[in-house]
């Protein structure tokens, strides 16, 4: 493991006085302290394929198979649990948790074949309404769609330039968005807002090759700060305003290959929170500004594939954050308490996490692929269960049992619509659906 280091005199606020808004730009090359910082990690031993019994996590099945691609989770302004995600195909689906189970709707029926780089970013209006973030590979361009409470409706946010992959949504206070994505034409970074009524898009950086693994958070102000990668020095880098509306730039880590699936929250106090995978060393870090120093920290080093990292803040201002352990196929889920992390197995997981917080901060919410078979792609989440109607309060042990019941009723479905399929004599549809039969059938066997 390598060791991390303390950087004294970044100075991202000039002063205290400025902390709520960002200042001047900070020295990119900073002359570090080198501190050592190890956690330990506490694994728990999962008893069956999706579901364990000594974890807080429970789990269920959204939807599949060949969906959960580019997830996006949210608590609506309500507390509803609620998703955004992608089928193989291309279709992005809206879903949300009733009580008892999931509802799921299709936004856009064909957005282009699904993509590693091309993911769902859901937010919520002040009215309370679910806006999805997504590129429409059919003509590459950023588009949005929003529900007006009776339908939803797709507008174009930016058709300059092929665009839109890695996009990353935020409401702000007033419930206006802010989204960030990548410009592949031009290989830069790019933000949108719609604050003044039209999306405007502008640059933020231009350094070539830059843009990856974006995600968008907000100072108490509405301020955008967007942390990302950049392919060229295969660096952790952040972007934020400062008082005359100017992009600051700043590398937030270059230490070997770093920065890839990176994730970012900001807190109540204007404290910066990413995490990240650094691929030379193969580790999960954390990096945090207080306004003064960034601290880094290695959360995860035992293995040598780790993707998909996701932050957000509990109740406590404290970060938790999520990620994906392809070598084993795990989801874990960390949370920091009194100046440690404690970590466990949240469930079997292989790509495409997204962790949210409930009103209150005390209940986590994790969107993620899920695959028990590398064809199979399934759309599930994992949650501490809190008393009715938001999350059903099942037990962490039933879970096995509220899957197999989902994916019965959906092999029953399966089975009507091929039948009518037949009748009409739709023989592709039929055949297409015939599949997905198998892939469930097979699912439920192994259940």
């Amino acid at each position: 493991m390598r060791t991390l280091e303390s950087s004294p005199g970044l100075a991202l606020y000039p002063d205290l006085t400025m902390k709520n808004s960002p200042g001047s730009q900070p020295d990119p090359s900073p002359n570090r302290l080198r501190t050592l910082f190890r956690l330990a990690i506490f694994i728990i031993a999962s008893g069956s394929s999706f579901a364990n019994a000594d974890s807080p996590f429970a789990r269920q099945y959204v939807d599949g198979p060949d969906t959960g691609f580019g997830v996006s989770m949210a608590y609506d302004r309500a507390g509803n649990p609620t998703a955004s995600y992608e089928s193989v195909s291309g279709s992005i689906q809206y879903a949300v948790f009733n009580g008892t189970d999931w509802d799921v709707t299709t936004v856009v029926a064909d957005a282009g074949s699904a993509s590693p780089k091309a993911l769902t970013a859901l937010a919520f209006s002040s009215e309370n309404h679910p806006a999805i973030a997504f590129q429409d590979r059919n003509v590459g361009h950023l588009k949005i769609a929003e529900y007006d409470g009776e339908m939803w409706n797709i507008s174009t946010i930016d058709s300059t330039t092929i665009c839109g992959e890695f996009c990353t949504i935020v409401a702000d206070s007033n419930g206006k968005y802010h989204v960030a994505y990548n410009d592949a034409t031009n290989k830069n970074l790019k933000y949108a807002t719609n604050v003044g009524g039209a999306w405007l898009p502008e640059t933020v950086d231009n350094t070539t090759d830059t843009g990856f693994f974006n995600s968008i958070d907000l100072y108490s102000n509405n301020s955008p700060g967007i942390c990302y990668y950049e392919n060229t020095d295969s660096a952790l880098k952040y972007a934020y305003k400062d008082e005359h509306g100017a992009w600051i730039k700043v590398t937030v880590d270059s230490e070997g290959d770093t920065g890839a699936y990176c994730s970012l929250a900001i807190g109540l106090n204007e404290n910066l929170h990413i995490v990240y995978v650094n691929l030379t060393e193969y580790e999960v870090v954390h990096a945090e500004w207080d306004g003064f120093t960034w601290t880094y920290l290695t959360l995860d080093d035992r293995v040598v594939n780790y993707l998909y990292c996701s932050i957000a803040l509990n109740g406590a201002n404290q970060p938790a954050v999520c990620y994906i352990d392809f070598t084993n196929g795990n989801l874990y889920y960390g949370v920091r308490s009194a100046g440690f992390w404690d970590f466990q197995i949240a469930s079997e997981g292989y790509a495409f996490t997204s962790l949210a917080f409930d009103n209150t901060g005390s209940f986590p919410l994790i969107g993620f692929q899920y695959n028990s078979d590398p064809e199979y792609g399934f759309m599930g989440v994992a949650f501490v269960p809190r008393p009715p109607p938001v999350v059903s309060a099942v037990p962490p042990a039933a879970a096995d049992s509220a899957l197999k019941v989902a994916v019965t009723t959906k092999i029953k479905k399966l089975k009507k619509k091929i039948k009518k399929l037949k009748k009409a004599r739709n023989s592709r549809k039929a055949a297409a659906s015939t599949k997905k039969l198998k892939k469930l059938k097979k699912l439920l066997k192994s259940l």
